[in-house]
């Protein structure tokens, strides 16, 4: 009999999962509310702590909702598991609720987010680094 992990009802799982891979200090730190754009520093937590549940290959080979690419039409890539993606949710709440204190309407819009952030983390490990080749033509005549 396999055990279901159920990330919104076992709240202690989610607060030890954050401190885990962050630490307490670290947490604090991340929760400044002086920063220039809470919302970049809310995407940058929940990207971390993507990586650091499923892994650089995992998140590589995968995408958020296992859905075609209407741009490429080519195979859809694995979606990622959804039990993880529910723990990076919860692990998201918990930071808000507990490090940052915002308000219910502020949580429920960034929560909604969470996997357009994930999105944006697999996008970026796949982007191709672009190298500015210096060129020159030597055939050309004036």
């Amino acid at each position: 009999m396999t055990a279901v992990f159920n990330a919104r009802s076992d709240g202690m799982f989610v607060k030890n999962m954050a401190l885990a891979i962050f630490g307490d200090k670290e947490l604090k730190e991340s929760s400044v509310t002086g920063a220039p754009s809470n919302r970049t520093k809310s995407g940058m937590f929940v990207k971390n702590m993507a990586l650091a549940i499923f892994g650089d290959k995992e998140l590589k080979e995968s995408s958020v909702t296992g859905a075609p690419s209407n741009r490429t039409k080519s195979d859809p890539k694995p979606s990622l598991n959804p039990t993880k993606a529910l723990a990076v949710r919860d692990i998201f709440r918990y930071f808000l609720e507990s490090y940052r204190r915002y308000d219910k309407d502020k949580i429920e819009e960034l929560v909604g987010d969470y996997q357009t952030f994930i999105r944006q983390k697999i996008s970026d490990m796949n982007r191709v680094t672009k190298r500015v080749v210096k060129t020159t033509n030597n055939n050309r005549t004036s």
